[in-house]
């Protein structure tokens, strides 16, 4: 470790499996807040309100969302999340040779965006 004049480990020192697990970790609570009502909501078919700064009233408005409505919405936060893993795997050793794992996380919010605008429109009365 030529690089630990500052007493860290610098990024360049890590193998590639620790330097994926932080990134990993990195976007995990982001991700999960989004994939864990998500998944909820496609289970059971309802969407509460979600907890926080209004997140998830800003989302979906604050009434509950039921059956198939809570579904939809569900699918959007579990993309969104999925989405977030990817922004987070596309900055990885292994993704900087790989086109496709770099430009996955944009093609993927752009398809949040649109399905989101349809759920939205869908769900909204």
């Amino acid at each position: 470790m030529t690089h630990m004049a500052s007493g860290w480990i610098q990024d360049d020192d890590l193998p590639t499996w620790a330097h994926t697990a932080l990134l990993m970790i990195v976007v995990s609570p982001f991700a999960l807040l989004l994939i864990w009502p998500g998944s909820r909501a496609v289970a059971t078919g309802v969407l509460l309100p979600m907890m926080g700064p209004e997140f998830g009233q800003w989302m979906f408005g604050h009434q509950e969302l039921r059956g198939h409505h809570a579904v939809l919405a569900g699918w959007v936060l579990i993309s969104l999340g999925v989405t977030f893993f990817a922004l987070g795997a596309s900055f990885s050793r292994w993704a900087q040779e790989r086109l496709l794992m770099r430009t996955l996380p944009w093609v993927l919010l752009i398809f949040d965006l649109v399905f989101y605008s349809y759920v939205l429109q869908v769900v909204k009365p």
